[in-house]
């Protein structure tokens, strides 16, 4: 039963590209809007087909308001009857501070599914962690039956990158001894990551699973190209994690440089029916 034995869980760095029209403002009347819109549409799509429990976005600006409205408007969006199961989707906007105690650049959005019981009242249960060295702390995310942290490391130093990620897991180790799974923008490709530290990390119980792309990030100049720097990790208390693409194939790089992922954490097989609610949703809706 979701809550109960897996929760899945979405990341997608989103770019800074949250920021709502106002008053009087066309969508599409730049590239900003124009993509924020395409962020949102594809968010919707993704939850009808697959219904994330719990989703962070990353890369949030806070400009005029744009962090705080755009989790209210897409969680309100996203509510809606599945069936006989009511899905009250929360948004809040979580924001560190950057230069001056000001709000930083680039902050995560957390949606949830409040109607779960395990998830319920989360918007309380939330925490930042994060070491002096580095440019933005992990978010925490205390569900009751599994703990999700989500990551945008550091970007231009892969050993920096590197040490976040080692940090984060050994923080969620050391002080929660529940399930937990770390999910993000890792800054690291999948298939380049150091050896020595993921056998560290395996040594704390920790590992990782692919997302199912053969890219999460293209860049839009020829200085990076693509490749897979979007994914999870996840510790004992997770039996199995399934990857589960919620855009397949993912094409809207000129619209946003990375794209969304999405996993299954399951503790418990023998209550994972996730294909028998989906069935149950679109035969009912």
């Amino acid at each position: 039963m979701r809550g109960r034995d897996y929760l899945t869980v979405g990341f997608w760095n989103i770019e800074k590209h949250n920021v709502l029209p106002e008053d009087g403002q066309a969508v599409f009347e730049n590239q900003m809007l124009r993509r924020t819109s395409f962020v949102m549409r594809s968010i919707e799509r993704w939850f009808s087909r697959s219904q994330f429990d719990v989703l962070i976005l990353a890369e949030v600006a806070q400009r005029r308001t744009g962090g705080e409205d755009f989790a209210r408007t897409l969680a309100t969006r996203l509510s809606r009857s599945f069936g006989l199961r009511r899905c009250n989707m929360q948004g809040a906007f979580h924001w560190f501070p950057g230069n001056g105690d000001r709000v930083s650049p680039c902050n995560y959005i957390a949606i949830w599914n409040d109607g779960l019981p395990e998830l319920t009242g989360l918007a309380n249960r939330v925490e930042f962690y994060w070491e002096p060295d580095w440019v933005r702390p992990m978010i925490i995310l205390q569900g009751g039956t599994l703990v999700v942290g989500g990551l945008h490391a550091k970007s231009a130093r892969r050993d920096l990158a590197r040490q976040e990620i080692l940090e984060s897991c050994t923080y969620l180790y050391q002080n929660y001894r529940q399930r937990a799974v770390l999910i993000g923008d890792m800054n690291i490709p999948y298939d380049e990551f150091p050896p020595a530290t993921e056998r560290e990390l395996q040594r704390w119980g920790w590992g990782r699973t692919p997302p199912g792309l053969p890219a999460t990030f293209q860049s839009r100049g020829v200085r990076y190209g693509s490749s897979v720097l979007d994914y999870m990790w996840h510790n004992g208390g997770v039996t199995v994690s399934r990857a589960d693409p919620p855009i397949k194939p993912y094409d809207g790089w000129d619209e946003n440089d990375h794209a969304p992922i999405q996993y299954d954490a399951i503790w418990n097989m023998d209550g994972y029916d996730k294909a028998d609610e989906m069935d149950w949703d679109e035969e009912m809706a």
